[in-house]
C-alpha cells in the first residue's frame, strides 16, 4: 500500500529515474535499466529501451523521485486501494 501512496519512499533497484540531457538540449526521462562506465540505457516514458554512449550527453541527471505518481487518498480512495491489493495478491501464484 505504501509503495502506491508514496511511491518515492522505496525506489527499489532497477527502478532509479534518471533524466539524460543531449547537447541539442533534447531531455529523455526514464527508468535506469543498464550502465557502465562509457554508456547507459533506459527505459523511457514511452517502454522502450533506448542506449546512449555517455560521451555524447551532455549530462546525466539521477532523480530521487519516482516516475511512478503518488496516490493519495483523495485520488485514490482507501476503499479502491484495498480491492486493488487485496487483487494483485491473487495474481502471485504458487511459490
Amino acid at each position: 500500500m505504501r509503495s502506491i501512496r508514496e511511491p518515492t519512499a522505496s525506489i527499489r533497484r532497477g527502478y532509479r529515474t534518471v533524466t539524460l540531457v543531449t547537447p541539442a538540449g533534447d531531455r529523455v526521462r526514464g527508468v535506469a535499466k543498464g550502465e557502465d562506465a562509457f554508456s547507459i540505457q533506459i527505459l523511457d516514458m514511452r517502454q522502450e529501451l533506448r542506449g546512449y554512449r555517455k560521451s555524447d550527453l551532455t549530462e546525466v541527471v539521477r532523480e530521487p523521485v519516482s516516475l511512478m505518481p503518488e496516490f493519495t487518498s483523495a485520488r485514490l480512495p482507501d476503499r479502491d486501494l484495498n480491492d486493488i491489493v487485496r487483487y494483485l495478491g491473487t495474481l502471485r501464484g504458487n511459490r
